[in-house]
């Protein structure tokens, strides 16, 4: 499996929306992805075979 660490600032600005963390935590699970853990700044996410497009 692939894990990534994304910036928060970095998601948000991204995705064109500020989510708190918890937010983030929450939602992750709905984008077909695992939350492997977080911090105050930062959050790491593992990517399943089944969705090479998360990677892009």
């Amino acid at each position: 499996m692939t894990v990534i660490t994304v910036d928060k600032s970095d998601f948000c600005q991204l995705v064109g929306k500020d989510f708190s963390m918890k937010e983030i935590e929450d939602n992750i699970p709905m984008m077909g992805t695992a939350l492997e853990g977080s911090k105050e700044d930062e959050f790491t996410v593992e990517i399943f075979p089944n969705r090479p497009d998360m990677l892009s």
